[in-house]
């Protein structure tokens, strides 16, 4: 595997980590929330709305992950060209 093709592996790996961290301290937080406040949620209705949250996340990182290489391209490139 070459050097760019590496590097942006790294990249996809740390940003997926990054999220799926976001995502469970998001849900975390949320239930930590509803519980503390005592907001009138039935606990059915509060896990299906978690995990449509859940895979709205997923989802949209899937979509949005080629974008955001994309974006990040020309720095990669650069970089890339420094090294060498």
């Amino acid at each position: 595997m070459d050097k760019k093709a590496k590097l942006q592996t790294d990249i996809e790996r740390s940003v997926h980590k990054y999220l799926e961290t976001i995502k469970e301290l998001s849900v975390d937080s949320t239930i930590l929330y509803i519980q503390r406040n005592n907001i009138p949620v039935d606990r059915d209705s509060m896990n299906k709305t978690i995990e449509v949250f859940k895979n709205s996340l997923e989802s949209q990182q899937m979509q949005q992950l080629d974008a955001f290489m994309r974006n990040i391209e020309k720095s990669l490139n650069d970089l890339l060209k420094d090294v060498d």
